[in-house]
Order: C-alpha cells, then sequence, then structure tokens
C-alpha cells in the first residue's frame, strides 16, 4: 500500500508538474483569465484573436440615448463619427503578465475583471457628429441654457455679490458627444439626455470670479477726485458704482459712455466757460459777465480715458483733466491782457498785461440788432475783409468791406473799423446803431488791431 500511494503521488506530481509547464506556456501568448481590453473579454485569447474580437466589438458597438425614460435614440458609434483610439496595450499586457504564478493570477482574475485598457479612449468627428445630431429629435424649444456665475454690483447695497450659475436644460452637438465619450470610457451602453446638458463654463468657485470679487470691491472702496484748480472734486461713490460691471467673459469693464455723459454734466454745471463771472470794469465798477465762448472746461474724450484708468486701477487717485479753454488755474478769470466793451458807456478799452492801452467810444448794436453781452474772445482776425449777412431793418443782404476785423463769438459779432459813421459813442448807437459789431473809429481800430491776436478776451456787458 506504502508503494501505491507513493507512486498515485508521483503521479499527481508528475501532472501538476506538466500542467503548471503547459501553463507557463500557454499563457505566454494567451490572456490570463477575466482580462478585458476595451470592455471585451479576451481570456484565453491570443493576440491577433483578441484584437479581432476588440475590433469586432467596436464596430458593434452602439448608445441608447434616453430622455426622461423615453429612448430617443440607438445610435451605432462609428457611424455617428466615433472611433475608438488606436489600442496598443495587447503587446503590452501580454509582456506584463506574471506566466509562471499563473495557477495564483488564474484564481485571483477569476475573482475580478482587469481591463488591459484603462483609459478606453474613443475619439470623434465634431463635423460628422453634428450632422447626425441634428437628425436627432430632441426638442430645443423650451429647454433653458445654462448660466454662468457672475460678479454684479447690488443695485440697492452697493454691494459686491456672486451670483451663482445655473445649471440649464440645453443639449448640444459637443456636449452630447462629450457625454457620449465619457460614457464609452465607462464602458456603458445608454445615456440619459440628462447627463449631456450644456454645462455653465464659469461657476462660483472660480479663481476668476473671486479675483474679480475682490477687483470691484478695491474699485468701490477707491476714492476717485478730479483736480479742479486748487481743488479735488471726488466722484460719488454711488457714480463709480454705475460705471463698472462685469463682461461675458467675467472681466471687469468700464462704461466710457457714462463717465462722458457725468463729465459733460459736469461741465454744464461748473466750467468756467458755462458760469458767470465778476469783473472789475474800468468805468461802471463791479460787473457781471455772462457766459460766452471763452472760459475753460474739461475736454471729455482725454479726460474719459484718465478717469477710466483710474478706476480700473481700484486704488485712490486724483485725475488731472484735460482742460481747454481760458481762464483756467489764474487768480483773475480774464487774467490781465483783454478788451473790454462797456456797453452802458458806449466805450472800449483794451489792456495788455494789466496796463490800459486803449480807450475809445463805440457805436454798438442798435435795438433788434442788439449787441449780446458776455465774456467772448478773438478766434478770427482779417486784415482786409468783406463783412457779409442780412441786414433785418433793410431786409437785404450786404457785402461791406472793412480794413480790419475781428471775430469774438460764432453769432457773427466783432470789432472792426466803421468809416460811415460820423460819431462814436454817446446815443450814437440808438441812430445808426450796427447790426451788433462794436463799430470802431478807423484810425483807433488800426492800434486795437495791432495789439490784438487770436484768444484774447473780449468782455462785453
Amino acid at each position: 500500500m506504502k508503494k501505491v500511494s507513493m507512486w498515485v503521488l508521483g503521479v499527481v506530481l508528475a501532472l501538476l508538474i506538466v500542467g503548471y509547464g503547459v501553463g507557463v506556456y500557454y499563457y505566454q501568448s494567451h490572456f490570463l483569465p477575466a482580462t478585458t481590453v476595451s470592455n471585451v473579454n479576451v481570456s484565453g485569447m491570443t493576440k491577433s484573436d483578441a484584437e479581432a474580437a476588440v475590433a469586432k466589438a467596436n464596430n458593434e458597438r452602439t448608445m441608447k440615448i434616453t430622455d426622461q425614460g423615453q429612448e430617443v435614440a440607438t445610435m451605432n458609434l462609428q457611424e455617428a463619427g466615433f472611433q475608438p483610439a488606436e489600442n496598443d496595450s495587447f503587446d503590452t499586457l501580454l509582456k506584463q503578465q506574471t506566466t509562471f504564478t499563473w495557477p495564483v493570477e488564474f484564481v485571483s482574475n477569476a475573482l475580478k475583471s482587469v481591463d488591459a485598457n484603462e483609459n478606453n479612449e474613443w475619439t470623434v468627428d465634431r463635423d460628422t457628429f453634428k450632422a447626425y445630431f441634428n437628425q436627432l429629435n430632441i426638442e430645443q424649444e423650451e429647454r433653458k441654457p445654462s448660466t454662468n456665475a457672475q460678479v454684479v454690483i447690488n443695485d440697492d447695497t452697493k454691494a459686491v455679490e456672486v451670483v451663482p450659475e445655473t445649471q440649464g436644460t440645453e443639449v448640444s452637438a459637443d456636449s452630447l458627444a462629450d457625454a457620449i465619450l465619457s460614457k464609452v470610457k465607462s464602458g456603458a451602453s445608454e445615456l440619459a439626455l440628462s447627463d449631456a446638458y450644456v454645462k455653465p463654463s464659469v461657476t462660483s468657485d472660480d479663481e476668476a470670479i473671486q479675483t474679480t470679487k475682490a477687483k470691484l470691491e478695491n474699485i468701490l472702496s477707491a476714492t476717485i477726485g478730479l483736480q479742479i484748480e486748487d481743488e479735488v472734486v471726488n466722484i460719488p461713490s454711488e457714480t463709480l458704482a454705475a460705471w463698472v460691471s462685469t463682461n461675458d467673459q467675467g472681466e471687469v469693464q468700464v462704461d466710457e459712455e457714462a463717465i462722458d455723459q457725468y463729465l459733460y454734466e459736469w461741465n454744464v454745471e461748473n466750467a468756467g466757460l458755462n458760469q458767470d463771472h465778476q469783473f472789475q470794469s474800468t468805468e461802471s465798477g463791479e460787473v457781471t459777465v455772462t457766459s460766452g465762448i471763452y472760459g475753460w472746461y474739461i475736454e471729455r474724450e482725454m479726460t474719459t480715458q484718465l478717469v477710466s484708468e483710474a478706476v480700473l486701477s481700484g486704488e485712490d487717485t486724483v485725475v488731472e483733466p484735460n482742460i481747454w479753454g481760458g481762464g483756467y488755474n489764474q487768480d483773475d478769470f480774464f487774467g490781465t491782457s483783454y478788451i473790454e466793451v462797456d456797453l452802458s458807456k458806449q466805450k472800449m478799452f483794451v489792456y495788455i498785461d494789466g496796463e490800459q492801452k486803449i480807450a475809445t467810444d463805440i457805436v454798438s448794436g442798435n435795438t433788434g440788432t442788439d449787441t449780446v453781452p458776455g465774456a467772448y474772445e478773438i478766434w478770427n482776425m482779417e486784415n482786409p475783409s468783406v463783412l457779409k449777412g442780412y441786414n433785418p431793418r433793410t431786409q437785404k443782404d450786404y457785402a461791406q468791406p472793412v480794413d480790419y476785423w475781428m471775430a469774438f463769438d460764432f453769432t457773427g459779432q466783432g470789432i472792426h473799423d466803421a468809416d460811415w459813421q460820423s460819431n462814436f459813442g454817446g446815443d450814437a448807437y440808438q441812430q445808426n446803431g450796427s447790426l451788433g459789431c462794436i463799430n470802431t473809429p478807423p484810425t483807433t481800430m488800426a492800434e486795437v488791431y495791432e495789439l490784438a491776436y487770436i484768444g484774447l478776451p473780449v468782455i462785453v456787458f
């Protein structure tokens, strides 16, 4: 009995050794049990058999699309434009198999599934799939679009807030293609349309959102002022809040049209050009000079850019505005060089650097064609000139040659010689007044013209 038992044991051992050797040899060219490639079971197959099996499975691969439990379509993936990525895992897997421990691998693999291609990558031809997508019966009209998270300024509190993103129900060709690729990778063959909704591209947690929020908060906490002569005019915080917002890309932007409008309104209310000014006259004491074309104002185009840059900086800033016109930042609005026209006295005075150079009688506009008082400046000089226009008293056009012409407003008023006038000063304007111009004795007019220059203030009161 003992010899028989030893013989049987020897046979069993021999068979095990032979079987083990056969297994080692076999699994050098065949896949171990429970091995899958691209979700295809290739257990016991050779490399070529496995490649053929995977190719066949991929050719037949479908994806069922459902919407609220109802089937929308079942598509053959390759017909819809999807293709499996080139799979080079067959050789790699065979080399990685531990054939000498195949019995252990046999048991362990029987208990689990090992996918040799964990990535299981597929690609899609977007144009082909878009054409396929357009043929699907997916109702889009009542679907709601997703909205991105955005940073806003609360209209009531003026606080900076983040409005969270919302998930919509719209489906696009790209969003469906991406969802299918994800499902294919996981080995699934069915996709609910809700998994393919177009997702918001910007969420509340995005770093860009938090950066934008911080930038807006800095902007609203900053003080932006305009340096106007010796005073800083601060722009109200609620005005700043109305200027800033975010665009579709989440970037902070400034409404430059609103800045331009603010500067326009500020000019109307405050610019020297649009204000009445007190003036110490030669013979009539202190008088009020109404606004005309002379005076400073904020040039809006360049200043708008300066203010916009200051706002976006988020820092306390005093902006030096671009100023056009005369009288800015000087003690006397009209300076020390000017022409003074006193309508009540019918006199004109010329001052250069504070010194009176000329004093002369004049003839101003007659009743109905009165000389309009105001703060003006010479903007055109001609020697000689022909004055042309319409005389409402004679109801005829005229063309009057003169030796000297200096325009000081934009309605036709100016200073010129008038050799047709026999008298100047007093009440001469009541009998033979001008059409609004300042008629000046010819000899004196030559001296006035010699002293005058473009931009010289003309003060009429």
